[in-house]
């Protein structure tokens, strides 16, 4: 299964948050990037999703870092399993959602 978000921008005092959560109840493998809108690279500076399985009912995160980097990107996921979500959203330094898509599925 193959999952890409639609693209967010980071605000000053923001930053963007892949979070990938793993509906099933046994541990999946995942590979997920938090891409540049621009040239399609990973801008993850934190990723908790790369060598690790994600437990039933877990998740992991990317997230771009540096709450002013006025980042532009979007989230890519491939699983070998259909109970994986994701979601990509701009957070605050305070933790506030400052917006969000839709749950990718």
């Amino acid at each position: 299964m193959n999952l890409a978000s639609g693209v967010l921008q980071a605000t000053p005092g923001s930053t963007l948050t892949c979070t990938v959560t793993n509906t099933g109840s046994k541990p999946v493998k995942v590979t997920a990037v938090l891409r540049s809108f621009a040239s399609g690279s990973s801008i993850a500076t934190i990723d908790t999703c790369t060598g690790n399985p994600i437990a039933a009912g877990g998740s992991c995160v990317l997230d771009s870092g540096g709450f002013d980097s006025g980042s532009i990107g979007y989230c890519t996921v491939s699983a070998p399993s259909a109970k994986i979500r994701g979601a990509l959203a701009v957070v605050t330094e305070s933790g506030v959602v400052t917006a969000a898509l839709p749950p990718l599925k």
